[in-house]
């Protein structure tokens, strides 16, 4: 099987691209509480993506496809809540730290995670199929 054809090559490379945003513009968005638990749960979702996206690289393409799902799943289910929470603030007559701009990060990031769970669920029920 090639590189390309690999169920897991092309999740892993939206992955990797997906992080080397995501991961700064959060823990920037985060300093300096990176102990916060709202910041930790974002941090297990990044470290079970990047290693998903190192097995991917290892060519371990089952392996990969099970941290990749687990981590968009746990992106995905986080994004929804972070997603709600700021609906219900705007909702309260509250305003957004960072404005709108929050609001289309958490939003395109929830967007981002349901994509990327999907896509690895696919991946998985194909590579089954093999």
């Amino acid at each position: 099987m090639t590189e390309t054809s690999r169920p897991d090559h092309r999740l892993a490379s939206y992955t990797l691209w997906v992080l080397v945003f995501y991961a700064p513009i959060e823990t920037w968005a985060s300093w300096p509480e990176l102990y916060s638990p709202y910041y930790l749960v974002d941090l297990i979702a990044m470290v079970l993506m990047a290693i998903g996206v190192l097995r991917s690289r290892q060519n371990h393409a089952l392996p990969a496809l099970g941290f990749l799902a687990g981590g968009w799943g746990w992106l995905g289910a986080n994004g929804w809540r972070a997603t709600a929470d700021r609906f219900d603030a705007l909702g309260a007559g509250e305003s957004l730290e960072f404005g709108a701009a929050e609001m289309c990060f958490v939003v395109c990031g929830t967007v981002a995670a349901i994509v990327g769970l999907a896509w690895s669920l696919h991946a998985i029920t194909r590579l089954a199929r093999r």
